[in-house]
C-alpha cells in the first residue's frame, strides 16, 4: 500500500439520506420561535452538523419543487445565524427527458 492509499484508508465518508420535504411544515415565521416544531429543531441540527450537503431534485413547471423551497425557507433562516453557515452544499437535477432538470437548479 502507497502513501496514498494509507492516507485516504483511514478517511469515512457517511452518507445520510433524509427526506425532510415531506416532514417540516410550511414556512411561518410565527412558528420559527425561539422553540420552533420539534421536526425543525431536528432538522437545523442535521443540517450543521453536516459538511456537506447534497440535493438531488426534479424540475416541476421549469423551476425547483415548491417543497424544496420550503426546505431552503427553513434552513436560511435566522438570518446570518442560520444551518447553512460553513456548509458545502451541492444541488442536481434528476429528472428524465432531455433537459434533465437543469431549470431546478440554475
Amino acid at each position: 500500500m502507497n502513501e496514498t492509499q494509507k492516507a485516504s484508508a483511514g478517511n469515512k465518508i457517511e452518507f445520510v439520506l433524509r427526506d425532510y420535504v415531506r416532514e417540516l411544515p410550511h414556512y411561518d415565521g410565527d412558528l420559527d420561535t425561539e422553540t420552533p416544531p420539534a421536526v425543525v429543531v431536528d432538522f437545523r441540527r442535521e443540517m450543521s452538523e453536516a459538511h456537506a450537503i447534497i440535493i438531488g431534485t426534479p424540475e416541476y413547471n421549469y423551476s425547483l419543487p415548491g417543497g424544496l423551497k420550503n426546505v431552503i425557507d427553513w434552513a436560511s433562516r435566522p438570518f446570518a445565524k442560520h444551518c447553512l453557515i460553513g456548509r458545502r452544499v451541492g444541488v442536481f437535477g434528476c429528472t428524465p427527458g432531455e433537459r434533465g432538470g437543469k431549470a431546478a437548479v440554475e
